[in-house]
């Protein structure tokens, strides 16, 4: 048995070597023997990445949801703009009697930033800070994206967008299990956001998170059942309240008095900086392109349309940003309609076709390899686990969304050609493996 599925690969192999049309035959022949996706769309396109000669497509011009395989093309824009040694800077500095704090924006600024922000004033200052004024004028304050699911406000994978980001803008809450088989909840107290607990034992993890975003006060009520300890993610109703409280909390824990009626106003220039935390773009960059940030994703281009116009960054300014670059390098743009950075919008429409041309645009860019550094392969972010033999051949973003899935990236086949591909699925029925159909496509790829 072993022998002959040896030599059945041998074949395929063999075939795929001499004649393209029998690997456009191998993908036709898995397509069609996928009888549960003939309602959906599919649009592949396959390329060679150094000559740009079509090696395979089918509905290639159709316009697609491309879900967070987006991210990849936008992502990639804002590095060529803002260059590979941009930092995303929260800083406080000292003008006289004044201290500023110049929010920076920052997708991976932490609850531990803050504190060690504050740790450095510090080092520097006892003193009571009388005065105490917050520039936030680095993006723009848009809490979501245009076609976003806003009224899905306790979703973790959409945080409010501000310039004001802590923890991701989501709070943890810990579900314990007590011995009488009760559920209590525990979360730190600088978030402030009350939570009706609904939690019941059971024989399932199962725990939903709502917020009646038109109630005069709006709550968090969590239901469900769990039958061992959990951990909850919330995305926070009010961003800027809740950095203020925990920058609050940072301050008179360090034993720093403060008043707290704060002021709004841009940092002057010449002022004495008195701490700062940085992160890197490297950084950002894996948190998109590796784990499908959308946040991160949609803060990105914000700071390449404050760096665009020397302002408050907005989403619209960014995307300008990415179809310049992709225009300038041959691309057209006149069908492609992009409204936001993560591919979060149901009203991103692009073709699989765009895509492979954008891939082979940022291969000849003198950023490429340190683009490619940050998406996810065999061993790390949301593609780990797939298909491990091809491990250190390919680089990809991936994509989920409702009813679509979607994979964009390089492969460098059996035979050594390095090839651009995309694969977008739209209009998936339910009770399928999208998943499994892209690993089959890809591994068939892979043998040419």
């Amino acid at each position: 048995m072993v022998r002959k599925i040896f030599i059945y690969k041998a074949i395929i192999l063999l075939l795929f070597l001499i004649t393209p049309k029998a690997f456009a035959n191998s993908i036709d022949a898995i397509i069609n023997a996928e009888k549960s996706f003939s309602p959906a769309i599919i649009s592949i396109s396959v390329k060679d990445k150094n000559t740009g000669e079509i090696i395979y497509q089918k509905n290639p011009k159709i316009l697609v949801h491309p879900a967070s395989t987006l991210k990849i093309v936008t992502s990639s824009a804002a590095l060529n703009y803002l260059g590979k040694d941009y930092n995303f800077k929260t800083a406080l500095y000292r003008n006289g009697n004044k201290i500023y704090l110049k929010v920076g924006a920052d997708p991976l600024f932490s609850y531990e930033d803050i504190l060690n922000l504050v740790s450095q004033y510090k080092s520097k200052n006892t003193e009571m800070i009388k005065n105490f004024i917050i520039d936030d004028t680095i993006i723009d304050k848009e809490s979501f994206g245009i076609g976003w699911q806003w009224d899905d406000n306790a979703n973790i994978y959409f945080p409010q967008m501000s310039p004001y980001i802590i923890n991701r803008n989501l709070f943890m809450v810990k579900a314990n299990l007590s011995r009488k088989n009760t559920v209590t909840i525990e979360y730190a107290k600088e978030y402030k956001e009350p939570i009706i607990n609904n939690i019941s034992y059971g024989d399932t993890n199962f725990i939903k998170s709502t917020r009646d975003i038109f109630a005069t006060n709006p709550k968090i009520t969590l239901s469900g059942t769990i039958k061992e300890n959990q951990i909850i993610y919330i995305p926070a109703k009010n961003p800027q309240q809740m950095y203020h409280n925990v920058l609050m909390y940072a301050f008179l824990s360090n034993n720093i008095p403060i008043n707290a009626n704060f002021k709004y106003e841009k940092l002057p220039r010449f002022c004495a900086e008195e701490g700062a935390i940085t992160h890197t773009i490297e950084d950002v960059l894996k948190r998109i392109n590796q784990n499908s940030d959308n946040l991160a994703a949609e803060i990105l281009i914000k700071h390449a349309g404050s760096i665009k116009t020397d302002n408050t960054g907005t989403t619209q300014n960014g995307l300008e940003v990415v179809k310049n670059f992709y225009e300038e390098n041959g691309i057209d743009m006149k069908n492609i309609i992009i409204v936001d950075a993560s591919g979060a919008s149901m009203n991103d429409y692009i073709t699989s076709d765009f895509l492979t041309e954008a891939l082979l645009v940022i291969s000849k860019n003198h950023n490429f390899e340190f683009i490619k550094n940050t998406m996810s392969d065999p061993t790390n972010g949301t593609f780990r686990g797939r298909l491990p033999e091809l491990n250190g051949k390919i680089k990809v973003k991936t994509g989920t969304h409702a009813n679509t899935s979607s994979i964009t990236g390089y492969i460098t086949t059996n035979s050594g050609k390095d090839l651009v591909f995309a694969i977008i699925l739209d209009n998936l029925p339910l009770n399928v493996n999208p998943k499994e159909f892209e690993n089959k496509i890809i591994k068939a790829i892979s043998f040419l």
